[in-house]
């Protein structure tokens, strides 16, 4: 048997975001601007997403609004081009300080929609004389990693939602409960692209020559690409 398996990380470069348009309904428009560039840098934190002038790939647009009982917050990014929702974040709140604390965890939720993720290559070349068994032993693997992969992304989903709620929590404790929660969605998003590339290994080694399988985890799951001759 004959098999090259080539695993890389490509690093897309930074998305990048403008800023659109900043409605203010009861509320003073430079409170609006200033929670605008708290989310903006935010997002920024990781690297993984830039705020630029002009020209960015999405527009960021925002909303707030105050009347005598509630603070209505509103954010999304379009795609620049196409107009389309990239993401959004809506929230409700009975005071200002509320309000101010949900903008980073808004962030934290746009950010996972807007980030770039690894790629992963894998390269199989067959060789028709190897046992059934032997094939089978790439699919067998990747569905185990599969089970973890979905323990990590529902952990992950868990974490995202303690996050929602934690506008009463110290800081400290929100950047702990923030830190678990990539690192156990990117974990989540790796192994199950593993998983993938395992069980597609597997497949293409029973019936394909010379296949190549392209897997780009995301924090639901991973979408894969096949090639080869059928």
């Amino acid at each position: 048997m004959l098999v090259a398996l080539l695993a890389l990380s490509v690093h897309a470069a930074p998305v990048t975001l403008r800023i659109g348009d900043v409605r203010a309904l009861g509320v003073q428009r430079s409170i609006a601007l200033e929670w605008v560039d708290r989310v903006a840098q935010q997002l920024q934190r990781t690297g993984a997403v830039r705020v630029v002038k002009s020209q960015g790939d999405g527009v960021l647009q925002t909303e707030f609004s105050h009347d005598e009982q509630q603070w209505k917050c509103s954010i999304e990014i379009r795609r620049a081009r196409e107009g389309v929702l990239w993401g959004e974040t809506h929230a409700v709140f009975d005071s200002e300080s509320a309000a101010i604390d949900w903008l980073e965890v808004a962030a934290l939720d746009l950010e996972a929609d807007l980030s770039p993720t690894p790629i992963l290559i894998t390269q199989q070349v067959n060789d028709p004389k190897d046992p059934a068994w032997v094939r089978a032993v790439p699919g067998v693997a990747g569905v185990a990693i599969g089970a973890g992969a979905a323990t990590m992304l529902i952990l992950s989903a868990v974490e995202s939602v303690r996050l929602r709620n934690a506008h009463d929590l110290p800081q400290a404790q929100v950047d702990s409960l923030t830190r678990e929660q990539k690192a156990l969605e990117v974990t989540g998003g790796v192994m199950a692209g593993a998983a993938a590339v395992g069980v597609a290994a597997s497949v293409l080694w029973f019936g394909a020559a010379a296949p190549t399988v392209a897997v780009s985890p995301n924090p639901g799951g991973a979408s894969v690409s096949l090639s080869g001759k059928f």
